[in-house]
């Protein structure tokens, strides 16, 4: 079958090298939210940022962090039924992904915090996760349909009280 971690990273470079800052061209990667992530896609957006900035070059990254507790936890859970097998012989990695709390944990644990990185509906987040996201001087923006989602539940559950 199609190994699609590869064929993803093979589009990026080809992306990133036949275009990244030509002329107003900025190349950047995105992965939707942590329900959208494996471990592999993980891995491989670190090992292409990370010989971005070998380079000289930077790739900005973006995520959304989550329009409620419960898409969080069920994706934070998911994400780490997937690594206990895919990270299997890296016990430290592993704890450290076995320890996080939000979607944010996760992202940091794969080094993608960071001054271009820009993240979505920071709002189910610890005060540890502020102070990281302040530290790695990232950016936070908040999603314009999520706005409706929010207050959509907030409307739904006043009447439903």
């Amino acid at each position: 079958g199609i190994n699609a971690e590869y064929m993803g990273r093979m589009d990026s470079e080809v992306l990133i090298t036949q275009y990244h800052n030509k002329g107003r061209i900025k190349v950047g990667l995105m992965i939707d939210h942590l329900l959208a992530a494996t471990p592999p896609l993980l891995e491989t957006t670190r090992e292409i940022i990370s010989r971005a900035r070998a380079e000289n070059k930077i790739i900005h990254f973006h995520s959304d962090l989550g329009s409620s507790i419960d898409d969080n936890n069920w994706s934070l859970n998911n994400f780490k039924s997937l690594a206990a097998t895919y990270h299997k012989s890296n016990d430290t990695f592993l704890k450290q992904i076995n320890d996080a709390i939000t979607p944010l944990d996760i992202w940091e644990a794969y080094d993608l915090v960071s001054a271009q990185s820009s993240w979505a509906n920071p709002i189910h987040l610890t005060t540890s996760n502020y102070e990281l996201l302040k530290t790695k001087n990232s950016t936070v923006c908040q999603c314009s349909s999520s706005d409706q989602f929010f207050a959509q539940n907030a409307f739904d559950k006043k009447i439903n009280r």
